[in-house]
């Protein structure tokens, strides 16, 4: 049993290791507050994958989450040149690694996207969070400053935050029916801005892709039970409506 000195050293230790986790979470939390783009790693209501989050609490739904996670492995080790066309399916990955609480996976990809393009946001900011989780403040901060220096640069920022939020697109789409509506509305955002936009020369292969992606979103709900969702959101039940819309 612990004596009356033992007792008060460990309370101390105790609130030491709370104020220091709290300290570090700050910074990122601040960074987010600071932030008007949303990222697949921002914590809290923020996330704009909560919804998986919230319906991971049941075993059947982490089985879902591992099934995604071996399919996007597979993509990569076999497919590496359609995988890495650009980081959506290495940052998603990165995020599932999360969800089934493997951060060592979790950093090694992160760190894949960011030495294929070391502005990526979803990728600099998910190795902020990990490192200041994994007690690494130090190497946190020196990402931190990183991308405070890509914030000075506008039109830099600007070409990350539509690829980030293609990223996030591309996530819903993979996940599956829950996320479809959410996926189309944002590649349909996507390219509506990227068409008139002065960054559309910088986005023009992000562009075709994101273009492809939502059309193969129309073609998951269209052919996997989903064409009332469909139907609803583009406001017609006539099927040669649809197509016409969605071609």
């Amino acid at each position: 049993m612990l004596n009356l000195t033992q007792m008060i050293e460990l309370h101390c230790c105790v609130l030491c290791l709370l104020y220091s986790y709290r300290s570090r979470m700050a910074r990122f939390k601040q960074l987010q507050q600071q932030s008007d783009f949303e990222s697949l790693f921002w914590v809290g209501e923020s996330c704009p994958l909560r919804l998986l989050l919230a319906q991971n609490a049941g075993n059947m739904r982490r089985n879902d989450v591992h099934k995604h996670v071996d399919m996007l492995r597979t993509s990569q080790d076999r497919e590496r040149e359609f995988f890495w066309q650009e980081a959506a399916a290495s940052n998603l990955l990165a995020f599932l690694y999360l969800i089934i609480d493997d951060e060592e996976s979790a950093l090694r990809q992160l760190t894949l996207s960011l030495e294929k393009d070391p502005n990526n946001l979803n990728a600099r900011l998910g190795m902020i969070r990990l490192l200041e989780e994994r007690h690494q403040g130090s190497e946190a901060q020196k990402k931190i400053d990183q991308f405070r220096m890509l914030q000075k640069d506008s039109r830099e920022m600007r070409k990350q935050v539509s690829i980030c939020q293609g990223e996030i697109a591309y996530a819903c789409s993979f996940i599956g029916p829950d996320f479809y509506v959410q996926a189309a509305d944002r590649y349909e955002a996507l390219v509506a801005v990227a068409n008139c936009d002065e960054m559309k020369g910088g986005l023009k292969g992000y562009i075709i892709r994101w273009k492809y992606h939502l059309a193969y979103t129309y073609n998951r709900m269209l052919n996997k039970g989903h064409k009332e969702r469909l139907a609803n959101k583009l406001g017609t039940k006539d099927v040669r409506e649809i197509f016409d819309k969605i071609s």
